[in-house]
């Protein structure tokens, strides 16, 4: 390889290795996702709650299902009096997976399902549907109350949480099999539990009350007072049924996994590696023909202009402008320290035939402008003015 050619590669390297870093210590902006996964710390992730059970329950060994429950049952044992804790926005099931839950139930299992909304499977099965309470005012800083029907549980006032969590609730349930456990003021139920066989279902709509964010800026005593339900000896997390679970499913991921096929890629790309270094040093370079150089100036500052004027970086360009300005004074009255001092705008006043005011002016608001995150359009407008009549004036 040539010379130049290893300057190109060290260039490109040195770029690659400077973004990495740039966007490596770059802050991130708030994810606000709605993940409910216990590996995130996002505000609606579900890191924290995952993370106390562990404290408040340390004798109960906490899995995590990351497969279908018809999958999980086959590949794990399945302790008895297990609890099975699902939270996500839009909970379904297929046909096998349903049957596996209802039989974890019967086998004297809890089941905790909190979920805004189900598919039409599950709530035929068990007989509920949620819906959205219009009704309900959107405000991010209202708070309304919650209950739970136990006078133990319930309290004085009930549970204090933001209305935008508590939008679902449910409709309609089988009132013979089912019983209301949890309401809100307007006696909506949010919270109901299901008995099959020796154990529960239960079933909650208000999802958003186990994220982190709930229970560092809300109210922490409402999730864990409803987990308080379940009476099992192992809790068995979900990290399946969540929303925008990633599958990936690419041909690659294939192709790797097949022994004939993954010796026949390695051998495709050698051979392509191959060919590209010998056929590249044996084929003549086109020799290139060298344009004279043209004047550019008038392109490259049209260029720039428009670049400035797009972006609309007021304090980058005012930055910019006061750059050319103490260039100017160095070139010019031979001045190497331009600073904030009256002597320094005295001597040179008189030597520019300028007033002290506009370079005072001038200096000042240079500090002011680097100190400011962004300026208006007027205030660069003026400061430009008075660098223009600073020119104007020494010409």
């Amino acid at each position: 390889m040539t010379r130049k050619s290893w300057i190109f590669i060290s260039i490109a390297a040195g770029l690659f290795i400077l973004l990495v870093v740039i966007e490596g210590t770059r802050k991130k902006p708030l994810d606000w996702r709605y993940s409910y996964s216990c590996n995130d710390k996002i505000p609606f992730g579900s890191f924290l709650l995952k993370d106390v059970l562990k404290s408040i329950y340390p004798n109960k060994k906490i899995t995590e299902n990351n497969s279908g429950l018809y999958l999980y049952s086959d590949y794990n044992p399945v302790p008895e009096k297990s609890e099975f804790i699902f939270i996500t926005k839009f909970f379904t099931l297929d046909k096998l997976d349903l049957d596996k839950m209802l039989s974890f139930a019967a086998k004297g299992n809890d089941i905790f399902i909190s979920a805004e909304e189900f598919s039409g499977n599950i709530t035929d099965t068990l007989k509920f549907k949620t819906g959205y309470n219009w009704k309900q005012p959107m405000d991010s800083n209202k708070y309304a109350e919650i209950y739970f029907t136990n006078p133990a549980l319930a309290g004085d006032s009930g549970y204090s949480v933001n209305t935008n969590f508590t939008e679902f609730s449910f409709t309609s349930c089988d009132t013979v099999s089912t019983t209301v456990i949890g309401m809100d003021k307007n006696r909506n139920p949010n919270f109901i539990r299901i008995p099959l066989g020796d154990g529960n279902i239960f079933v909650n709509s208000t999802p958003l009350l186990f994220t982190n964010y709930n229970i560092l800026y809300g109210n922490y005593r409402y999730p864990f007072t409803a987990l308080s339900y379940l009476h099992g000896n192992a809790i068995v997390w979900d990290e399946h049924y969540k929303p925008n679970k990633p599958d990936v499913k690419s041909p690659l991921r294939f192709i790797l996994r097949q022994p004939a096929l993954k010796a026949a890629y390695y051998l495709l790309l050698i051979a392509i590696i191959l060919y590209v270094i010998f056929k590249g040093k044996r084929k003549q370079r086109i020799i290139p023909v060298v344009m004279p150089p043209k004047n550019m100036s008038l392109e490259f500052a049209n260029t720039l202009g428009q670049l400035y004027f797009n972006s609309g970086n007021n304090r980058d360009i005012a930055l910019k402008k006061y750059s050319y300005f103490c260039d100017y004074l160095r070139s010019k009255f031979y001045i190497k320290n331009i600073s904030e001092d009256t002597d320094l705008y005295q001597n040179l006043s008189e030597r520019a035939g300028v007033p002290v005011e506009t370079i005072s002016y001038i200096i000042i608001n240079a500090r002011i402008i680097n100190n400011q995150a962004w300026i208006r359009d007027i205030d660069l407008i003026d400061f430009n003015s008075k660098i223009e009549e600073f020119y104007n004036k020494t010409k």
